[in-house]
């Protein structure tokens, strides 16, 4: 099921003429459901335009019990995880997702030790394992002692070690949080999600938003009064930079007569976050060459 949260603008006034500015304009909590959690939600954040092009900062805060990791996806893209990072946990969750139905089955009962059965009170010996002696005829046959013993199985392998370990980690709240600043705004959307269902139990996600750059109020302006706006960056920005110059090729020569050099380029990769470059390469001729002569043989006997 995917949730979609809209989202609301918190814009505030500011009375200054200009100067770098971090302005809250987004804020949300949103409450996630108990017990397991796979998502995604997607909430719906403000664009960059909506604010002058001016960077984007994100601040997602988690609160929960049972120490769960989240992933958040960015409007640019990029992909973070919120939350405790414990491996044992995570390959216990991970090892309920394979058993598939079983770790819907209810847990293994803590079963009962039955009273022991009675016995002479003087019991005959046992020998060894293996070579026990039958009795003789008009004797009673010998009565072992022996005792029970509790065995509990599991429905699925680590069920008892999650349980234990579910039972201890979900007895109190943490929190996490994560921050994040961006000057790329693709989708407007951040969405959150889990790799693996988590164990959620009071669980809430916060959502705040930060315009960040200078903020210029409009006032007269004269031919001499200039406004130089420099960004604040407090984390990792994501800023494209000017496509770098062509590389020098040796294109060669060409395996087809004829052939069309096409030279290399570069192009973006936001999965990179670079420029990366393409080399040349070799194409077919431009022009098609003329039709061939052909020997076509005598014409067929009439008749």
């Amino acid at each position: 099921m995917v949730v979609r949260v809209p989202h609301v603008l918190f814009v505030s006034t500011v009375a200054a003429c200009a100067g770098p500015r971090t302005e809250l304009v987004f804020d949300r909590t949103i409450p996630l459901p108990s017990a397991r959690f796979a998502g995604p939600i997607t909430v719906d954040v403000p664009r960059r335009d909506a604010f002058g092009g001016r960077d984007l900062e994100y601040v997602v805060e988690l609160e929960a019990r049972c120490t769960p990791a989240l992933q958040i996806g960015y409007p640019d893209g990029e992909v973070r995880t919120v939350g405790a990072s414990d491996g044992l946990w995570q390959s216990l969750l991970g090892a309920r997702a394979a058993a598939g139905t079983k770790a819907e089955e209810p847990s293994p009962p803590a079963g009962t030790t039955p009273a022991p059965s009675p016995v002479d009170p003087a019991p005959v010996a046992s020998t060894a394992p293996g070579s026990l002696t039958p009795a003789r005829p008009g004797t009673p046959a010998p009565v072992y002692v022996g005792r029970w013993q509790q065995v509990t199985n599991e429905t699925w392998p680590g069920q008892l070690r999650f349980l234990a370990e579910r039972d201890r980690r979900c007895t109190a709240s943490d929190r996490w949080s994560r921050r994040y600043l961006t000057g790329v705004d693709e989708t407007g959307q951040l969405t959150v999600w889990a790799d693996t269902p988590q164990e959620l139990a009071g669980a809430r996600l916060t959502v705040r938003v930060y315009a960040v750059g200078d903020v210029v109020v409009p006032r007269p302006v004269t031919a001499s009064a200039t406004v130089t706006a420099k960004a604040e960056v407090r984390t990792e920005v994501r800023v494209r930079p000017p496509k770098p110059a062509p590389k020098a090729e040796r294109p060669g020569t060409s395996r087809d007569p004829g052939g069309v050099w096409r030279p290399g380029h570069w192009t973006w990769s936001d999965g990179e976050g670079r420029w990366v470059w393409i080399s040349g390469e070799w194409g077919p001729p431009s022009t098609t060459p003329g039709p061939k002569t052909e020997d076509t043989g005598p014409l067929p006997a009439p008749g």
